[in-house]
């Protein structure tokens, strides 16, 4: 185990001096995957890294993280699976296939049969939690060589903490599927979305046995040719649920990896993965709103107070970072501006002018302590955002604030 573990933490050292380097990221991107865990949870974040901090080329080749992870040996998958359920229920799976559906940063999932019924056997790996624990001291030394080679960078020990903090809460699979219910019972009403059934008999805190869902992951979804009206239909699809998920209901499936939705025949999208889903109370909701109305009105004191509220900006900072902050959240809401829209997510003015200024407020602020749980909302939010730039889509986003206000309101 010592020496598993020496071996572990050398290629992790050899791939974070290539990362800084911007060398060989298709070695990175596949050792990345090997090693599963908070190192692959990190190039899934890089993969929808907003700053522009990490080069364009490492931010699309690490997408590949998304999905396409390297599966480890079915013999040890079925060693898992039989350690979970035990001999008895274990003989009562009837077909277990060997090639993977799904490999992720901390799981592995397989389709199979019981009783006639199609499922999916999602395990997780094992020895996580004490993986993830070394190798977070491991990639400390990452974040100081990386400022090293890239003065420009801000130090990239919180996005260390962020992927801890989110395996931690992902290796949870009990409170997955708590969440999972929960999930389903909200959207019943809600004919766009659905959620797999789970089996609690051949469920336990490593293993989550669902039902298997007919259909294309978003991640394959997007890579195909599709008319505008379809493109629409699933950014439009996709907006409505954060708007149903957060701003009504306060259940947030927030990992934003499009290969934790699948889209049907029928129109419809299926949530698949709620190892990193959130709840956030009515206060908290009714908070954050403030803080959006204040950037649609273009409030900059309103959007000052607020955003000292969560973390996000500091009086004590200076005048050029606060004024930064201000004008990005103002320039943010014009998304949601009858006076702006439609949006044109092909036009890439707009964008880079928001992702831009967006960089330069990373850079120049230096006092800045987010509420733990932006991070999560923030991520999914911002995955959002880069799955409609990408099918660069013509939308109209003026009725999404609207929408949301009505459901603060009627928030009781």
């Amino acid at each position: 185990m010592k020496k598993n573990v020496f071996l572990r933490s050398a290629n992790l050292l050899k791939n974070s001096i290539k990362m800084s380097l911007n060398l060989d990221l298709e070695g990175v991107v596949k050792d990345l995957s090997e090693l599963k865990g908070l190192p692959q949870k990190m190039g899934q974040m890089l993969a929808i890294d907003s700053t522009q901090l990490f080069p364009e080329e490492m931010r699309e080749k690490f997408k590949i993280l998304q999905k396409d992870a390297v599966a480890i040996d079915f013999s040890l998958v079925q060693k898992l699976i039989l350690k979970e359920l035990g001999p008895e229920k274990f003989q009562k799976i009837e077909f277990l296939d060997q090639k993977p559906i799904g490999v992720g940063s901390i799981s592995q999932v397989h389709r199979g049969k019981i009783a006639g019924r199609e499922v999916v056997f999602k395990v997780q790996l094992p020895n996580l939690k004490e993986t993830i624990q070394s190798d977070v001291l491991m990639l400390k030394a990452f974040s100081a060589l990386y400022n090293v080679a890239r003065p420009e960078s801000k130090d990239i020990k919180n996005m260390i903490a962020e992927a801890e903090s989110m395996l931690m809460y992902e290796i949870q699979f009990d409170r997955e599927v708590q969440f999972l219910e929960k999930t389903a019972q909200i959207l019943q009403g809600e004919g766009n979305y659905f959620t797999p059934q789970v089996f609690g008999e051949f469920s336990t805190k490593r293993l989550i046995t669902l039902e298997y869902i007919e259909g294309t992951l978003l991640s394959d979804w997007i890579k195909k040719p599709h008319t505008h009206e379809e493109i629409l239909w699933v950014s439009q699809t996709l907006v409505d649920l954060f708007v149903l998920e957060f701003f009504k209901f306060g259940v947030v499936q927030t990992d934003p990896n499009f290969a934790n939705f699948i889209v049907t025949k029928d129109r419809r999208v299926a949530l698949i993965d709620f190892g990193a889903g959130k709840e956030f109370n009515a206060k908290f909701r009714r908070d954050y709103f403030q803080l959006l109305k204040a950037g649609v009105f273009e409030d900059r004191e309103m959007i000052i107070h607020w955003g000292e509220f969560f973390g996000l900006v500091s009086r004590q900072d200076t005048d050029e970072a606060i004024n930064l902050f201000v004008d990005f959240v103002m320039k943010s809401m014009r998304y949601f501006s009858r006076k702006y829209n439609p949006m044109d997510f092909g036009e890439e003015a707009f964008t880079s002018e928001l992702v831009k200024l967006g960089t330069q407020l990373w850079l120049k602020q230096k006092k800045s302590d987010p509420k733990s749980d932006l991070v999560f909302l923030h991520r999914k939010a911002s995955g959002i955002f880069h799955l409609i730039k990408d099918l660069k889509v013509k939308m109209d986003l003026s009725d999404v604030f609207d929408r949301a206000e009505k459901a603060i309101d009627e928030i009781t």
